[in-house]
């Protein structure tokens, strides 16, 4: 759970524009696969785009095991590129996607990090599986209440998945 190196401050409370060159990539790759479907290079359905999906992941998997950290960027960039094509293929708007799985993962680890105060802890104190425990407790919680980040989301008209 823990990552050395990491600021927890900055991950959690830094500003959306803080990387903002990142949104300018994002729609790089998004337009060229936009072209590439115009011109007849792409899936036929969103599964076939989700089974590439799992391909990358399990490359990225084993390029993780592996020395070089150039491997590991380069399947991580490959799997982004897909997703994005996935989001793309679904009409689902990164930014807005991004931005409430972000308020998502805010308000469920500011409620943990509350319930183990509450317990007179810091979240350093407990196990891996004490963390995992109150994580899962603090998602079925969250989940059973409105707000969760999703609620308002209406499908959007894409493609079908036949």
């Amino acid at each position: 759970m823990k990552s050395p190196g990491l600021d927890q401050d900055f991950l959690l409370f830094s500003s959306p524009d803080a990387q903002s060159g990142f949104g300018a990539l994002w729609e790089t790759a998004w337009k060229i696969q936009e072209a590439a479907s115009r011109a007849g290079f792409d899936w036929e359905t969103r599964s076939g785009i989700l089974d590439k999906l799992t391909e990358e992941l399990e490359e990225l998997k084993a390029a993780d095991r592996e020395i070089a950290p150039a491997s590991r960027m380069e399947e991580l960039g490959d799997l982004l590129f897909v997703l994005i094509h996935y989001a793309w293929w679904a009409r689902i708007p990164l930014d807005r996607a991004l931005e409430a799985s972000t308020g998502k993962f805010r308000k469920r680890f500011n409620a943990l990090r509350d319930a183990v105060a509450l317990e007179g802890r810091e979240l350093g104190d407990l196990s891996p599986a004490e963390l995992d425990s109150h994580w899962r407790e603090i998602k079925r919680q969250l989940a059973a209440s409105p707000g969760n980040g999703f609620e308002n989301e209406k499908s959007r008209p894409g493609r079908s998945d036949v």
